[in-house]
């Protein structure tokens, strides 16, 4: 946790490196289960606790990024999560080029 006492730029560079940390922590998530959901591209069948553990990830990543201003990566992680919640809905199957952009967007 960052100290109150320090400067105010070492207060941000801590606070950064917060944020990169758990960004990282997510982002091994993301991956995992994205490999993990590969086998269901363009199936009508779908896992959906691995659909509902990476709209987390994605959410808590749109969060955080929001906090640091840091808004591409915010805008970014919302257009992810805004696929994931139609797949977790059943409104679309994942295709190729979503699964695709997937794994570009975590990149």
């Amino acid at each position: 946790m960052a100290d109150l006492n320090q400067p105010p730029d070492d207060f941000v560079n801590q606070f950064l490196d917060d944020y990169f940390a758990e960004c990282e922590e997510h982002l091994a998530v993301i991956r995992a289960g994205l490999l993990n959901l590969e086998r269901f591209v363009d199936s009508s069948i779908a896992d959906t606790a691995q659909l509902d553990e990476l709209f987390r990830s994605f959410h808590t990543i749109k969060g955080i990024s929001g906090m640091v201003g840091l808004s591409p990566a915010e805008q970014l992680a919302h257009e992810m999560e805004g696929y994931l919640r139609v797949l977790r809905q059943g409104e679309a199957l994942l295709s190729k080029e979503g699964f695709d952009a997937l794994i570009e967007g975590t990149r």
